[in-house]
């Protein structure tokens, strides 16, 4: 190989593996983005169907509740319900679980727990409400952010009985 040769090949080779290179730092940039989204959507997803759920089944509802379902911790919602004369209840609380900001689920059945579940990370406590009152809500809203902060807000509306 004479030099000439050997400069238009390393020329060559630096026009195809620069760009590659490039893509390969963007790729390794953003997995880690696509994981936080996916992660988000989860959670999010399991916020939709749990609460959605309880807001269509509930009777009645308690914001701040301090006798909220299986905890000593006040819920930051109580959604109740009977079924065929048991009382049911769905206490929402945000707290630590494995080191993070947890949405919180627990199910009771009269004073009971038969139901526990971690629904979702979060950045911070969601806000819940009630239309036109919690006495007999028409509908039930919770509104907060996901732990890679991803919005949600979700109305669930009392079934017809």
């Amino acid at each position: 190989m004479t030099l000439i040769e050997l400069i238009i090949g390393i020329s060559m080779l630096s026009v195809i593996t620069a760009p590659l290179t490039s893509a390969a730092i963007m790729f390794a940039q953003h997995g880690a983005d696509v994981d936080k989204r996916l992660s988000d959507d989860g959670s999010i997803r399991a916020v939709s169907a749990l609460f959605i759920t309880d807001a269509q089944t509930a009777q009645s509802a308690t914001l701040s509740d301090s006798h909220g379902c299986g905890s000593s911790t006040t819920a930051i919602a109580t959604m109740h319900w009977n079924d065929a004369g048991t009382p049911y209840s769905a206490s929402w609380y945000s707290e630590t679980v494995d080191g993070s900001l947890a949405l919180v689920r627990r199910r009771c059945a009269g004073t009971a727990m038969v139901g526990y579940q971690r629904v979702a990370e979060i950045a911070s406590a969601p806000s819940i409400s009630c239309s036109p009152s919690c006495a007999s809500p028409t509908s039930i809203t919770i509104v907060g952010t996901a732990a890679n902060t991803a919005t949600f807000s979700f109305t669930g509306y009392r079934r017809s009985s």
